[in-house]
């Protein structure tokens, strides 16, 4: 049977790991094995704690300090080292600490991701902003080039990868401050033997406009836009260089000239 671990880096947000990521998890049709909960804020108040003491009587519950790059990133390694460590040999399905998953969400996904013997599977992530639900069509493909120009709908609360191939391209990108769904997708589709598998329906729900959320502008998005160009920039094409100037400057207001220099 294939194991799979929850993981939530979260900071200074308890309120919404009570209100959602917590209950969010406790709804799922198919339980976690482990949750490792990764803090990269200040400590937890004891609400929080006290949350959590039910959740171990159904799986094994983690509760981990950032020990390295301060962001999402060392977050999100600092687990994916925990369950390394352990041996665990499974997938991981990470949640935002502001976003909802819909009570099957973790049972599709590893239906899916078994059925195709894929090392990771992407079912629909909805969008929830200014109070109402936004549509978004279903990804259709998985293409590195996609997520060089924008995000076709892959992100942080709708990633389910085998531990296995998160460690062959290294985990995430700490000198990045935000876009590690895009650079994740883009290591992983282009990593050789890595298959991939879609969820033909939403099981998650992107909360857009959070406090404390990475997207959006600010300096460090620019700086994500940054290196993600300097990192990825020689396999844009031309034609693709200039949609993804024109995404940046739609949605977070920065000019090329901005970003190239």
């Amino acid at each position: 049977m294939q194991s799979i671990a929850a993981l939530v880096a979260t900071r200074n947000r308890a309120g919404l790991l009570l209100q959602r990521t917590i209950p969010s998890i406790l709804r799922q049709q198919r339980s976690p094995d482990t949750l490792v909960l990764v803090n990269d804020g200040e400590e937890h108040p004891e609400s929080v704690h006290t949350a959590l003491r039910p959740l171990c009587s159904r799986f094994h519950v983690e509760l981990l300090h950032n020990t390295r790059t301060p962001g999402a990133g060392g977050a999100w390694n600092t687990g994916l080292q925990w369950l390394t460590d352990r041996s665990f040999d499974g997938f991981v399905a990470l949640l935002d600490d502001d976003d909802t998953w819909d009570p099957q969400h973790l049972a599709a996904n590893l239906r899916a991701a078994c059925a195709s013997a894929a090392d990771l599977a992407v079912s629909g992530l909805r969008l929830y902003a200014e109070g109402q639900i936004r549509r978004r069509v279903l990804i259709e493909r998985l293409l590195p080039r996609d997520f060089l120009i924008g995000n076709p709908g892959w992100q942080g609360s709708n990633t389910f990868v085998r531990l296995s191939a998160l460690n062959a391209i290294s985990g995430f990108d700490e000198e990045l401050p935000s876009m590690h769904d895009r650079d994740v997708a883009v290591r992983l589709l282009n990593a050789p033997g890595i298959s991939w598998a879609l969820v033909p329906e939403w099981t998650a729900t992107w909360n857009f406009g959070t406090p404390g959320c990475l997207t959006g502008p600010s300096p460090g998005k620019l700086a994500a836009l940054r290196r993600f160009l300097g990192k990825h920039g020689a396999h844009i094409a031309p034609d693709d260089r200039r949609l993804y100037f024109e995404r940046a400057q739609r949605l977070f207001g920065f000019r090329q000239t901005d970003i190239e220099q």
